[in-house]
């Protein structure tokens, strides 16, 4: 990887206390099917054999999170999940990636080890004719029928996305800019009365802001804002609560600083809460990526 580190350090004052997702750096952003990469937080794909990671979710009891991906020609090929939990026992997955001829992913084959014992089950992407995914579904095992998890329709400048398989299916309908990027969306449940819609801002082809706005019964406005740095990983992340009377009730942040290889990808993650004014490091984690011989 060589030497050339470079460190990252963004600051805000705050008070903070929000629940932090780690996503998989060739993940989807968010629940979504019909669009995918939105938020990507590792670049150079074509370039990575493999990438590992380990991290502590629990203190008391103990728990702790390994993840691995594989690559092959920049396309993800599989992910391993353990988890080692004092309270829970261990359990383990792992996804493997298959592709058609042009690269479009076709299947992720799953199996799970728990202490109930071993399950496997697959899922299913089908395209239209012009190479747009239009449904997701999966099986349950060998031999049982496929259920929809989403499909996905499109208009001029639209997608629209629809969930299957839940109690609360949720819809989004996403707009798109004049590049084809994404620019906003919306979320409603069924059954419920939450909704969300999202804005994001772009600079030079790379996400800089992107504000959440959640509305429900129990929470008149929640609004979540989102800043990230030039190659585009989070940097700032405020949430503010609104009460009945549309006054702020409460304000959270949280801060990010990454340490980055000479490739360009991040192999150190810190994330700061602020309690009273006061920085604290709540979370570190450290990635082993390797890269091919090119």
């Amino acid at each position: 990887m060589g030497d050339d580190l470079i460190y990252y350090n963004e600051e805000v004052k705050a008070l903070c206390n929000l629940a932090w997702l780690v996503l998989l750096s060739a993940g989807q952003a968010g629940a979504s099917w019909c669009v995918s990469g939105l938020f990507p937080e590792t670049f150079h794909l074509d370039k990575v054999a493999n990438i590992s990671q380990a991290y502590e979710v629990g203190g008391d009891p103990k728990e702790v999170e390994k993840e691995m991906e594989t690559y092959v020609s920049g396309l993800l090929r599989t992910v391993s999940e353990e988890t080692v939990s004092d309270l829970f026992g261990n359990s383990s997955s792992q996804g493997t990636y298959s592709y058609t001829k042009d690269g479009t992913l076709a299947n992720v084959d799953y199996v799970e080890h728990t202490l109930r014992g071993v399950r496997t089950w697959r899922r299913t992407y089908d395209y239209d004719s012009q190479g747009r995914l239009i449904r997701v579904s999966r099986n349950q095992g060998p031999g049982t029928p496929s259920v929809i998890q989403a499909t996905c329709t499109y208009g001029p400048s639209k997608i629209f996305e629809k969930e299957g398989g839940v109690s609360y299916p949720r819809s989004y309908e996403y707009t798109l800019g004049s590049d084809g990027k994404v620019i906003n969306y919306s979320m409603i449940v069924q059954g419920s009365d939450v909704e969300e819609n999202t804005i994001i801002t772009y600079r030079n082809g790379k996400p800089i802001r992107r504000e959440d706005r959640r509305k429900d019964s129990s929470d008149p406005l929640q609004v979540t804002v989102t800043d990230y740095n030039d190659i585009g990983l989070a940097i700032k992340v405020v949430v503010t609560e609104y009460g009945q009377n549309m006054k702020i009730h409460s304000q959270d942040t949280q801060s990010y600083e990454y340490l980055l290889d000479s490739t360009g990808n991040w192999i150190q993650k810190r994330r700061y809460n602020y309690e009273n004014g006061v920085k604290i490091l709540k979370l570190t984690i450290n990635r082993v990526i390797v890269y091919k011989n090119l």
